[in-house]
């Protein structure tokens, strides 16, 4: 009975260390994710709340659908990671660290502390359940607000986009 036990522990302990591993090999595929290639997929949006304090973000990453919230008012972004296959989904909370100074939210590099956890199985949730799935995240802000636009309708990235639009036919 004691080895049984033992042995479902060191399964339990593999399973989530392989879902840690998924999960924090998506958060690096964010990183190289091109932001075209994620919309070109599925539909994947980005919707501000009516109290104008967090960022609804869905979008696909890699073989990933990541369905996330950015909070304005204290930087951190919770959310789900769904996957394709079978697996459940995995809880996601990262906590921002700091930036590169740049003012601009589309063009800032930002980088987080991401933590993850599976799904309570019995009711039994704490803060022991989530363990650092990528510590120094950095990620692109335009993968957190919606991309800017001309009246033109190109791209708006930075001062010089923005200067270049205004003077758009």
């Amino acid at each position: 009975m004691l080895a049984t036990q033992r042995g479902e522990k060191v399964l339990l302990a593999n399973r989530y260390r392989i879902r840690r591993v998924a999960v924090a090999a998506a958060l690096g595929g964010l990183v190289l994710a091109h932001p075209g290639a994620a919309n070109a997929q599925r539909g994947s949006g980005i919707q501000l709340s009516p109290q104008s304090n967090r960022y609804f973000i869905s979008k696909d990453v890699g073989p990933e659908r990541w369905a996330i919230t950015y909070n304005l008012d204290d930087d951190s972004v919770t959310g789900n990671v769904f996957f394709r296959d079978e697996r459940p989904p995995q809880f996601v909370w990262c906590e921002r660290i700091g930036d590169n100074g740049d003012p601009d939210p589309q063009t800032v590099e930002i980088s987080f502390d991401c933590y993850g956890a599976d799904a309570c199985a019995d009711g039994d949730c704490g803060g022991d359940d989530w363990t650092l799935i990528a510590g120094s995240l950095r990620l692109p802000g335009s993968f957190f607000v919606p991309q800017a636009v001309s009246p033109c309708g190109d791209p708006i990235s930075g001062s010089a986009g923005r200067a270049a639009a205004s003077a758009c036919p």
